[in-house]
């Protein structure tokens, strides 16, 4: 039996034991009966007989001897009548005769019944793996326990190691937590468990999150770099939605790291050359496929990230941009933001946001084509919060508020930035976003910074390569790749997906337009900054033109990404001498109005010695530089006007001055020239631009972008010029 183990007695081996308890019980009964210290002798016997057969049936049932059981009482029971016979009668020859008897039958029918069992021994090992795909290999999983017992210092089961669907990439690794272990002690020792496993260069380790219950742990390990493999950004053009989720990058197991952004807001760090903006296009690639989505972006170097998904829109090829406002510079992106943020106070209280939440019994307000979320895209966004004056703070604290306070309401942020360090990125934005991204960065504590945990990556990190961290899903952040967009993809997504932008809400049009200068300044004396109350975009937003003439404002870029013969230098804006203070006299007060009605001023701009007529005056202090800018004669009427804007009495425009020509002498208005170019195309429609080269090379004068933008808008107000309804086109009124 050396290859046997007994797994259950049985054929009479409890036989002998009880028929030794039987005689012996039989014996005391007998002589207590006979000295008189034990009464009803028999019936005690009896008694114990039943009790005894019993007992029998029950251990039978339980060690699933059932077919023994009825012998097995019924020898009970007869023990139990014999012992009362020997209580009475005592031992002798019959006793004996019917005990030999008895005995013998209960042995043949336990060897019958009730037969011993015996089974093969089996040599312990490590159970075999169950892997759906077929992969068995028992040395991986040895191979994995020698690891992780040499990085924890105690042993660690491991139940499964199962291939990634390449198997050359990576395996999975099912582990039983013991001891003290962890899922965050786990996490904390990927490192080390990559370096004991001698894991290749860039090749890392990292928690998918816990198995079958809190016990088990699943890791992911690399055994190639497989990431390193170049893929170029392919999208669908089909309809999408915000609240479908999106695929931000890929896993080195080749899947895609998704994100919902109808309620969340991305940080994206890295330094420059890591990614960043390619990884921006890749995501307004998917976004632009959204109906129920605009993207507006804030790029100060120029707007650069924008141009490429305007241009097809600009040289008629789109019939709509995909990217719905540009704002390239400090003062475009302040005007951005003091919008976004009046929408979104805005939609907390105006009834058809109240009609849509109640409707679906929600908070979130609910967005669709009709009412579009806002996405606000910041390209380099360190170049925001490291800008120096009011209007670089402004722009700063303006995402930051929009992202605390504008989730429901239907605007979401993604803020990229070059560093990941206190004076780019405040707290108060961290709180706020629900995704953060990092890309390679100078310093190691950067990555912890802007993902709000720490990587712990010693490998490089190439182009492209990117930590995702979603608090909400993911144990840690996971390192993944960002495809590649090319200038041609671009181009023909933005062509094949135009037709899917949506228009931003009637509403929001109008509250837009109902932006001041003290709005954009949050609130401060628009009188204290007159630098920035003389730029031309503050005209357009005291005229209600903050988001309506967006494009107008970028005529001259749009030319040239048309292709446009566009003077190099005309973009530059108008330049004007600003001092900081005209006077030595608060700004505002009455001695400062004194002091400039009496010719007293302490800048470089010269003070008028004697004002010109009426019909050529020009605004000559602060009070009436606003009152210039509030000229109803410059405001174009929308198709929906809105109540009246609170304004002071109007004055003459710059439409009106005469222009000198090149041999010094006043000759006609920039009005008189724009009109006589318009009488001349007849039916054509033209540019400013094309009209300003037109006025240059016909009377050799000057007219500025600015004042040409001032004139036109002024003109079409006025019913005297017709411009096209999506194109920043001009003709005389037909």
């Amino acid at each position: 039996m050396n290859n046997k183990e007994l797994v259950r007695r049985g054929g009479a081996a409890w036989v002998p034991a009880w028929v030794i308890a039987v005689v012996i019980a039989a014996a005391l009964l007998h002589k207590g009966a006979a000295d008189g210290a034990v009464k009803w002798a028999p019936a005690i016997a009896v008694g114990a007989g039943l009790l005894a057969a019993f007992l029998a049936v029950l251990v039978s049932a339980v060690t699933e001897r059932r077919k023994a059981a009825a012998h097995r009482a019924a020898a009970a029971l007869l023990a139990g009548v014999w012992m009362a016979y020997v209580a009475h009668a005592g031992f002798g020859a019959t006793a004996g005769l019917l005990f030999a008897l008895g005995g013998g039958v209960l042995i043949v029918l336990e060897f019958l019944l009730a037969p011993a069992e015996w089974a093969a021994v089996v040599q312990r090992q490590q159970p075999a793996e169950t892997v759906d795909d077929g992969d068995y290999r028992p040395a991986r999983v040895k191979q994995w326990e020698a690891v992780l017992r040499a990085t924890f210092k105690q042993p660690v089961v491991v139940h499964r190691v199962g291939p990634w669907n390449n198997p050359d990439d990576g395996v999975q690794i099912t582990v039983e937590l013991a001891g003290d272990l962890t899922i965050d002690s786990v996490v904390n020792a990927c490192p080390t468990i990559a370096t004991k496993a001698k894991l290749k260069p860039n090749c890392v380790v990292r928690v998918v999150g816990p198995g079958e219950h809190q016990g088990i742990v699943v890791l992911d390990a690399m055994l190639r770099d497989c990431l390193a493999e170049y893929r170029e950004a392919v999208e669908d053009v089909t309809p999408s939605s915000v609240y479908e989720a999106i695929p931000l990058s890929r896993t080195p197991r080749g899947d895609d790291v998704e994100v919902t952004l109808r309620e969340k807001s991305m940080l994206l760090g890295g330094m420059p050359g890591a990614g960043k903006t390619t990884f921006l296009h890749r995501l307004i690639m998917r976004m632009a496929r959204w109906v129920d989505a605009l993207i507006w972006v804030i790029d100060l170097n120029g707007g650069g990230l924008a141009w490429p998904w305007v241009e097809a829109w600009a040289r008629g090829d789109a019939e709509k941009p995909t990217v719905d406002w540009v704002a390239p510079d400090e003062m475009s992106a302040a005007v951005m933001v003091a919008v976004a943020q009046a929408i979104a106070k805005d939609r907390k209280i105006n009834p058809e946001a109240r009609k849509r939440r109640k409707a679906k019994n929600t908070t979130v307000l609910p967005v669709d084509k009709d009412l579009p979320l806002i996405v606000l895209v910041t390209d380099e966004g360190a170049e925001v919060a490291q800008a120096v004056g009011i209007i670089g703070l402004l722009v700063k604290e303006g995402i930051t508020r929009t992202a605390q306070i504008a989730r429901a309401e239907g605007i979401r942020v993604i803020m990229s930035i070059l560093r990941g360090t206190a004076d780019t990125v405040d707290r108060s934005l961290k709180t706020a976003v629900a995704v953060m991204c990092c890309m390679r960065m100078i310093l190691r504590e950067e990555y912890g910074h802007v993902l709000g945990a720490d990587p712990k990556h010693k490998g490089a990190m190439p182009n492209g390569y990117m930590f995702v961290n979603r608090p909400e899903q993911d144990p840690a952040p996971i390192l993944t790749k960002t495809d590649d967009v090319t200038l041609a993809a671009i181009d023909a997504h933005s062509i094949a997906t135009a037709h899917l932008r949506p228009d931003l809400d009637e509403r929001a049009q109008k509250v837009a337009s109902r932006i001041t200068v003290a709005d954009v300044l949050d609130g401060r004396d628009p009188r204290d900054f007159p630098d920035i109350a003389r730029h031309p975009i503050m005209q357009d937003v005291e005229a209600g033109r903050a988001y309506s003439g967006r494009w107008d404002r970028l005529a001259h870029k749009l030319a040239e990404l048309r292709g446009d013969e566009v003077p190099e230098f005309e973009s530059e804006p108008e330049r004007v001498t600003v001092a900081s203070r005209p006077t030595v006299a608060d700004p505002g007060s009455h001695l400062e109005k004194f002091l400039l009605a009496t010719g007293v001023r302490t800048d470089r701009e010269p003070a008028t010695p004697a004002a010109p007529p009426q019909s050529e005056q020009r605004p000559s202090s602060e009070d009436d530089v606003f009152a210039a800018l509030t000229d109803p004669a410059h405001l174009e009427v929308d198709a929906q006007p809105l109540p009246p804007r609170t304004s002071a009495a109007p004055t003459p425009g710059t439409d009106l001055v005469p222009l000198s020509n090149p041999a010094g002498e006043q000759t006609a208005s920039a009005r008189e020239l724009i009109l006589g170019v318009l009488r001349q195309a007849g039916a054509d429609w033209l540019t400013a631009a094309e009209i300003r080269r037109r006025i240059a090379r016909d009377t050799q004068m000057d007219v500025t972008r600015q004042r040409a933008d001032q004139v036109l808008t002024a003109l079409v107000s006025s019913g005297e010029v017709q411009r096209a309804e999506d194109r920043p086109l001009f003709r005389l009124a037909q």
